[in-house]
């Protein structure tokens, strides 16, 4: 019998701040530590609304390399990006 039994699990989840920099680096597959610091290390093109709206909160720019980025990894056509004011994306 299982009566009067119980479970305790214990989640830890590990968050890593993104650098606020003058600027925010974005490619398509990421590069190195991927937390935007530099071309050497830019964040990934699924990260590219993260670093938009962490530039909104530390003014800084977000620098995009070439390529095809997409909100979602779903063919969901109702997805977009959000621009936020202030924040220069190139």
């Amino acid at each position: 019998s299982t009566a009067g039994c119980s479970s305790t699990t214990a989640v830890t989840i590990t968050t890593q701040a993104l650098p606020c920099g003058a600027v925010l680096y974005v490619t398509p597959g990421g590069a190195g530590l991927r937390d935007g610091s530099s071309w050497a290390n830019a964040l990934a093109g699924s990260q590219l609304q993260v670093a938009i709206n962490t530039a909104a909160t530390c003014g800084a720019q977000v620098w995009v390399a070439g390529g095809t980025y997409k909100p979602t990894s779903t063919t969901a056509r109702d997805m977009s990006f959000s621009m936020r004011n202030g924040v220069a994306i190139y």
